[in-house]
C-alpha cells in the first residue's frame, strides 16, 4: 500500500459503498484512515433523543444524537471538515441546555456543508430553529448547494429568506413561516449572497398559506433564477402550486408535478397550467394504485400543452402501480387528441423531441418477473395505442423500472 500514489488509494477507497468494508479497511494501515473517513463521514445525521430506544447515544444505524455527535468531534477536530451533508432531526420537546450548546458548538465547526436538511416533528407546537445564529451561519457557507425544511411548525421568514439566496436548490414539506414585519432582522449577509443563487424549488405535500404569502410578497427577489420546479398537485389542492408555477413562468425550463392518486375521484377539469414559454420539459407522475386506468383530466392537460407550452422539447409521463396480484386488465381510455392519426403536434408542438411513458412497479414478493413482463406488455401496447401519431417517428419510448422507497430526509 505505501508503494501507491496517494491519490490511486483514495480512488480505490472510493468506489467501496459499503460502511462495514469503509470501517474494516481503516484498520488495516494508517494511510487508509483519513480516506475512509473523509467517506464514512461525507453524510452526518443527528438525531434529538425521544422517546426512541438508545444505547449509549447511538440509535438507528449510522444516527447519532447531538451529545455522542458531539463527543466524537470532540475526540477528533479534524473530522467535523469532512461533513458535507448534514441531517439534523428534532423528535421530541425544545432544546434543554445539555443539547443546545452542543449542537451550536458543532455546527460552528462544519465548515464544508453543502447540503442542510432540518427535520421537524409535525406534532410539535414549537419550532426546532431557535439556534438562529448558528443555522444562519450555516447557510451562508460558500460551499452550501442544498437546504431542507421538513415538518417544522414555525419556520422564520428570514431563515427561509436566506436558504432561497444562498442555496441551489431548496426542498420545503409541510412546513409553516412565522413573518417578521417588512425589512426582517439584519442577516448579516455577505455581499456575494445579494445575488439569488436559486435554480431548482422542490415542494413536497400541500404548500402552507403562509409559504404561498410569503412567496406571493417577493417572487422576483427569490424566483428570477429559477429554472426547475417540483411541486404537488391532487385533486382539489392545485391553486397554490398553480400560483407558484404561474410566477416561474418567465424563466421556468423543467416543471416536474405529482400528479397525486388518479385511482380516486378527479374533477374533469385537467390542471389548467398557466402559460410557461420557457418550458423544455415535463414531468407527470400519476399514481394508479391497481386500477389500471388514467384519469380523463390527463386528457385534458395534454390537449393544453400547445397553448401553456408552446416550446416543449421533452413529455415524460410515469405510472405508478403497486401489487400486481389482481389481474386488472389495462382499460382503453381513449387516443391523445393531440397525438391521433392527424398529428396535430407537429404544427402545434413543433419543437417536441421525446415522449417518454414509464411504468413505475412496487417491489412485492407478488409480483415476479414473469407477472411485471406480462404487465409492461400490456402497458406497452395500450399506451403505443393511444399515441397513433407518433408511429414510426422514434419519439416515443415505453421503459419501466422499480419504484423504490423515497429517500426520509
Amino acid at each position: 500500500m505505501i508503494s501507491l500514489p496517494q491519490e490511486l488509494i483514495e480512488a480505490i477507497v472510493g468506489l467501496v459503498d459499503d460502511s462495514d468494508t469503509l470501517k474494516a479497511c481503516s484498520l488495516v494501515c494508517t494511510t487508509l484512515v483519513p480516506v475512509t473517513q473523509r467517506i464514512l463521514l461525507r453524510s452526518l445525521c443527528i438525531l434529538q433523543v425521544g422517546s426512541g430506544r438508545w444505547v449509549d447515544g447511538q440509535g438507528p444505524r449510522g444516527v447519532l444524537s447531538i451529545q455522542r455527535a458531539r463527543a466524537c468531534l470532540q475526540a477528533s477536530p479534524h473530522i467535523s471538515s469532512y461533513v458535507r451533508h448534514l441531517k439534523i432531526r428534532f423528535t421530541g420537546p425544545p432544546l434543554n441546555a445539555s443539547e443546545h450548546g452542543p449542537l451550536e458548538s458543532m455546527l460552528s465547526t462544519m465548515n464544508n456543508i453543502e447540503s442542510l436538511v432540518i427535520c421537524g416533528s409535525i406534532s410539535a407546537s414549537h419550532s426546532p430553529l431557535a439556534l438562529l445564529p448558528s443555522f444562519l451561519a450555516v447557510l451562508q457557507l460558500p460551499s452550501i448547494k442544498l437546504v431542507g425544511f421538513l415538518n417544522i411548525h414555525a419556520v422564520p421568514s428570514a431563515f427561509l429568506s436566506l436558504a432561497l439566496i444562498s442555496a441551489r436548490v431548496v426542498l420545503i414539506q409541510n412546513i409553516g413561516l412565522t413573518l417578521e414585519p417588512s425589512g426582517g432582522p439584519d442577516l448579516g449577509l455577505e455581499p456575494r449572497l445579494h445575488a439569488p443563487q436559486l435554480g431548482h424549488l422542490i415542494f413536497q405535500g400541500p404548500i402552507h398559506a403562509s409559504v404561498l404569502n410569503f412567496f406571493d410578497s417577493d417572487f422576483p427577489q427569490h424566483l428570477q433564477h429559477l429554472h426547475t420546479l417540483e411541486v404537488v398537485m391532487p385533486p382539489g389542492s392545485q391553486t397554490a402550486s398553480r400560483i407558484i408555477i404561474a410566477a416561474t413562468g418567465t424563466t421556468l425550463q423543467y416543471l416536474m408535478i405529482d400528479y397525486g392518486d388518479c385511482y380516486r375521484t378527479r374533477p374533469n377539469e385537467g390542471l389548467q397550467l398557466p402559460l410557461l414559454p420557457a418550458l423544455r420539459s415535463i414531468e407527470l407522475t400519476l399514481f394508479l394504485g391497481w386500477v389500471r386506468r388514467l384519469p380523463q383530466d390527463l386528457y385534458l392537460t395534454m390537449a393544453a400543452f400547445p397553448d401553456v407550452m408552446p416550446n416543449i422539447r421533452r413529455i415524460r409521463l410515469a405510472f405508478v402501480l403497486d401489487s400486481l396480484e389482481q389481474q386488472v386488465p389495462w382499460q382503453d381510455s381513449g387516443v391523445f387528441g393531440l397525438f391521433d392519426d392527424r398529428r396535430e403536434w407537429c404544427l402545434r408542438l413543433p419543437r417536441l423531441r421525446r415522449v417518454e411513458c414509464r411504468l413505475q412497479l412496487r417491489p412485492s414478493e407478488s409480483n415476479p418477473q414473469t407477472v411485471q413482463d406480462a404487465v409492461f406488455a400490456e402497458f406497452s401496447a395500450s399506451t403505443e395505442a393511444r399515441f397513433p401519431g407518433l408511429r414510426g417517428t422514434g419519439i416515443l419510448s415505453l421503459s419501466r423500472g422499480v419504484t423504490l422507497e423515497e429517500e426520509q430526509w
